[in-house]
């Protein structure tokens, strides 16, 4: 049997450099697929904020602009139908492994 200093003698320096320059490609590779996807996720997120603040705002106007408690009731009603529309949006597209729609 070969001692330690007899085995890690076959490892040359070049041999060492390609190794680690092959294990920094894939650790390059790692965080950049990374990013994408923090990227992606950052976006859909905006997305869907920028969607919820518009549905919250045509909430109040529709509210404003409501002159008994039936136009209110269907103010809220409509809301209320397109904030369930989202949700199981987001279910759908959680469940697919889906961030963007397409």
């Amino acid at each position: 049997m070969g001692s330690k200093s007899q085995t890690r003698s076959h490892a040359t320096p070049a041999a060492i450099a390609d190794i680690s320059h092959k294990n920094l490609e894939a650790c390059i590779g790692m965080q950049k697929g990374m990013l994408d996807a923090l990227g992606e996720f950052n976006h859909d997120w905006s997305e869907r904020a920028a969607a919820e603040v518009q549905l919250v705002s045509n909430l109040a106007n529709n509210l404003a602009a409501a002159r008994s408690v039936p136009e209110a009731a269907a103010a809220y009603q409509e809301w209320m139908s397109r904030r369930m529309e989202m949700l199981a949006e987001d279910g759908r597209r959680l469940l697919s492994g889906r961030t963007r729609d397409g």
